[in-house]
């Protein structure tokens, strides 16, 4: 059974592979190096890493980065289903927004199973990352019971430029890093000022805009955001009794506050 599956794999592939070297024909792409439709060279493109929980559905999302026209691409992923496996897959947002400009390209299959995926898009009218970004398929996986870290293996080809590599799948019970944050700096400008607490009082009573890093404005770290928290931060700032400390700190409570977005404590 192994077998014919292996050998119903390879004959998608070659049947891809003749179709993509017809639109070469067709197409007659100038030049090589990455990304040109001409032969050799490498593709800029890849599938990112991912890090998620247990049992739960994913997505692998693979990314063309490559400035140059695209005429067309082949990719292929292959991972051990009894870790990570592979459910279904579909077009990304950037060949969407193509399809919207330009209509249906001659060719696009994507074809899936636990333990594969091969993805053929050929396109009428070259496809450029800037103007439809990088997202091209997007695949829809399952993480494994067990945490640690899985390779789903990958290789992309635009008629000769490629790229391959490993995306890894790395499976956390939850047991991770904490977020860290500048508690106080309710307005994520980098210091606590008065301007502060102003921008608190407004979310919490005057329908102010969610603070940047929700958590910045527990400034007790009780994992609620309240009045209590202004009166803290405004004795802290006056200096009249709550100490502030304005350095990057892990967040220690497990809470609802979601993420916080501090590229400077990263």
């Amino acid at each position: 059974m192994a077998a014919l599956r292996n050998s119903a794999r390879f004959s998608v592939f070659a049947f891809g592979l003749v179709l993509v070297l017809a639109g070469v024909a067709g197409a007659q792409p100038t030049g090589g190096g990455p990304g040109t439709g001409g032969t050799g060279g490498t593709l800029l493109a890849s599938v990112p890493d991912v890090t998620v929980a247990p049992n739960t559905m994913f997505q692998l999302v693979v990314e063309v980065t490559d400035p140059n026209p695209i005429q067309g691409i082949i990719a292929m992923l292959n991972t051990d289903p009894s870790q990570v496996q592979l459910l279904s897959g579909t077009q990304g947002q950037g060949v969407l927004d193509y399809l919207t400009a330009n209509g249906e390209p001659p060719q696009c299959d994507i074809i899936v199973d636990p333990g594969s995926m091969f993805g053929l898009i050929f396109f009428g009218v070259p496809y450029e990352t800037a103007v439809f970004g990088t997202e091209i398929l997007v695949i829809t996986a399952m993480s494994p019971a067990t945490p640690g870290s899985y390779s789903v293996t990958y290789m992309l080809d635009n008629f000769g430029a490629i790229a391959d590599g490993i995306a890894t799948v790395t499976v956390t019970d939850g047991n991770v890093a904490p977020k860290e944050l500048v508690r106080g700096d309710v307005n994520d400008d980098g210091t606590c000022n008065i301007s502060d607490p102003i921008n608190l009082l407004g979310y919490l009573f005057a329908a102010g805009d969610v603070p940047n890093c929700l958590d910045s404005g527990d400034i007790d770290d009780n994992g609620v955001v309240g009045i209590g928290d202004a009166i803290n931060l405004l004795s802290g700032i006056f200096g009249t009794g709550f100490i502030m400390d304005e350095a990057c700190q892990a967040d220690a409570t497990d809470d609802n506050l979601g993420a916080c977005d501090r590229a400077d404590c990263q």
